[in-house]
């Protein structure tokens, strides 16, 4: 991860994140990616595309 950041070796053994934090990422994470396989997130996301393709298309007028 250190060689990601683009980070000097030093560095390197310091910790970038702390354990809680690592935790927390992960949960919300994992809580994403449950979200991400219900019917409505993938429903939220096409009336928002069919949204933005209104305006694009009123724009055009």
């Amino acid at each position: 991860m250190a060689a990601d950041l683009g980070m000097c070796a030093d560095a390197a053994n310091s910790s970038v994140f702390t354990g809680e934090e690592e935790v927390f990422a992960f949960e919300r994470t994992v809580s994403r990616l449950v979200e991400m396989q219900t019917a409505e997130y993938w429903e939220r996301g096409t009336m928002e595309e069919e949204e933005e393709d209104e305006e694009k298309t009123s724009d055009l007028q």
